[in-house]
């Protein structure tokens, strides 16, 4: 494991544990949005480190994995069955533009504020599964209206300076300058 992912791990479970991250006490009150960026290729430390978390944090750690919300989201409402078979029939553009008026919806939103509810930390895993259809910031655009007292931590298999996202460390995502990147000490 690269040292600096080590310290990051390092620095979000310091963080977890921190009243002030906790009741929001930062810099002028922002919203507490941070972003976890790591090198895709250390995707699976990444998840045992999100489950250990989960599973030992003292505070309620809640992990809402994206693509199985969106997955869950579409079982519930038409069911993958049918989804399968629109692309199968019509091919991939097809079956995108059929899932985006639900993606653009404030369904999955909701459906992520309920899991975070009671939540004293909200860890965001998945998105890199997602890609193409639903990007980082749009992620995090659209759930700032629902989350407003959480920390909500993104883990995303890429790079973020700050300011721009960037998925995978090869496609660039639209500039985010809301979230605090998460950082070696």
């Amino acid at each position: 494991m690269a040292s600096d992912l080590r310290e990051k791990m390092a620095v979000l479970e310091r963080m977890i544990h921190d009243e002030t991250f906790l009741q929001r006490h930062g810099q002028g009150n922002e919203l507490s949005f941070f972003v976890f960026d790591y090198d895709p290729a250390e995707e699976q430390l990444v998840r045992d480190f999100v489950r250990r978390i989960v599973r030992q944090a003292q505070q309620k750690v809640v992990n809402v994995n994206l693509y199985q919300s969106v997955l869950f989201l579409f079982e519930s409402e038409v069911g993958i069955d049918t989804l399968l078979q629109l692309e199968e029939q019509e091919g991939m553009q097809a079956l995108r533009e059929a899932m985006m008026p639900m993606l653009e919806s404030d369904r999955l939103m909701r459906s992520i504020a309920e899991q975070a509810q009671g939540a004293d930390v909200l860890l965001l895993t998945g998105v890199g599964s997602l890609f193409p259809l639903m990007r980082s910031h749009t992620v995090l655009n659209r759930l700032h209206e629902w989350i407003t007292r959480t920390p909500v931590v993104l883990f995303f298999p890429g790079t973020y300076n700050g300011q721009k996202l960037m998925l995978f460390n090869l496609l660039t995502d639209d500039n985010y300058y809301r979230a605090f990147r998460i950082t070696p000490s």
